[in-house]
């Protein structure tokens, strides 16, 4: 059920993290602002750096649109 507020969380990651401390973060950011019944509750999730292909993306499970 949504309550209409959001809630922003800014990670700065270090310049050589892994896929595994990248999942163990995301791991943690849904324990405290998500719901281990009804998932993550449509957060966006932004990632800067190095250009890739958001297309690759589109068919990933649980992608909404990159």
């Amino acid at each position: 059920m949504s309550t209409g507020t959001h809630t922003t969380v800014n990670v700065h990651l270090q310049p050589k993290v892994t896929v595994e401390a990248l999942s163990n973060i995301i791991t943690t950011i849904g324990g405290r602002y998500g719901c281990r019944t009804c998932g993550l509750m449509g957060i966006d999730l932004h990632l800067t750096g190095d250009v890739g292909d958001p297309y690759e993306l589109a068919n990933v499970a649980g992608v909404k649109n990159a």
